[in-house]
């Protein structure tokens, strides 16, 4: 019955544990103008790890930096 933790959202069967878990019912995206904002602070952010150098770079914060581009890339 249950296929994802939207569908838990969705039945409200989460809501009541909102003390325990800080589970936030309600989107925090207002509008359009907050998804436009998010988007270019995410090109700027990407733009920025782009910009350090891997020679630079210790084999830990490479990993990271490709983690963190993965992911800002998605978000994307």
């Amino acid at each position: 019955m249950v296929d994802s933790p939207e569908s838990l959202t969705y039945l409200g069967v989460v809501d009541r544990f909102n003390w325990l878990t800080n589970h936030q019912s309600k989107i925090s995206i207002t509008g359009l103008s907050d998804m436009e904002e998010d988007l270019i602070d995410a090109k700027k952010l990407k733009t920025r790890l782009l910009s350090y150098k891997d020679e630079s770079l210790s084999e830990q914060q490479k990993i990271t930096k490709e983690i963190a581009v993965f992911d800002i890339s998605n978000f994307i």
